[in-house]
């Protein structure tokens, strides 16, 4: 994967986190393991550089700065499904047939 890649996927999983409520959740969503989506998180944490989630035994916050993120990154994925939604609809024939 390239880093564009990686960092689309790191964004994916936050979302699926954030949206579930949890790690475990978010996995679930996912079809991927507990650990793996935690490695993902801590990856992107350390490369923003802020905690984004403050997570422990029965405890699922976001900081201010994993609200933000979640904001953006949502409007940011969807504004990419839409774009991919409207080139691929091009190919396809319109009007009368």
């Amino acid at each position: 994967m390239t880093m564009r890649q990686d960092r689309f996927r790191e964004l994916e999983v936050y979302l699926a986190v954030v949206a579930e409520g949890g790690l475990s959740a978010g996995a679930r969503r996912l079809g991927a393991l507990p650990s793996s989506v935690s490695r993902t998180i801590q990856r992107l944490e350390t490369r923003l550089g802020v905690a984004l989630i403050v997570r422990g035994p029965r405890l699922f916050r976001l900081t201010a700065e994993g609200e933000a993120l979640f904001e953006r990154s949502r409007r940011l994925l969807a504004q990419l499904d839409a774009l991919e939604r409207d080139i691929a609809d091009r190919g396809q024939p319109r009007g009368d047939l």
